[in-house]
């Protein structure tokens, strides 16, 4: 009986080939896709200290009568946080494209935050990036050995 043996090169080396930039491309977009939240997370998180994608702060300030409101609310009045209530925050997502990521909001002040205090309040800073990138990698990993598993 003659023994089914298969190559090193069949065993380890063709389960690779399989990983063309595009299966790359679309395993990387489900894990992005899995931790929205997480992505959420750090906008809001930047928001809250009122920066900017590029570290900036968040302009123009707060006028007086909504510092005056968000002093009774115990709300920062030292930045612009664009937090009240919520929404605006519980409303940002992502969406994957085929080789990138964007942030956006869908609540319904987002568009005119973002007339007001520019496309830069939605995104991620270059630490985010890099912070976001390190808390991926094991997933996306996980993701690939999956991937040439099945």
């Amino acid at each position: 009986m003659a023994s089914a043996r298969k190559s090193l090169f069949t065993c380890f080396v063709e389960p690779f080939l399989t990983l063309t930039p595009a299966v790359l491309y679309q395993l990387l977009g489900e894990v992005i896709e899995e931790n929205s939240d997480y992505i959420r997370r750090l906008n809001q998180e930047r928001l809250y200290r009122g920066e900017n994608v590029d570290g900036s702060p968040i302009e123009p300030a707060y006028k007086p009568l909504t510092i005056a409101i968000k002093r009774r609310k115990n709300q920062p009045t030292d930045r612009v946080t664009l937090r009240d209530k919520g929404g605006f925050y519980d409303k940002i997502f992502t969406k994957v494209f085929d080789r990138t990521f964007s942030v956006d909001d869908s609540d319904p002040k987002a568009e005119g935050l973002k007339k007001k205090y520019g496309d830069g309040i939605l995104g991620l800073s270059e630490d985010d990036k890099a912070e976001l990138a390190d808390y991926l990698k094991p997933k996306y990993l996980a993701r690939i050995r999956a991937y040439l598993a099945s």
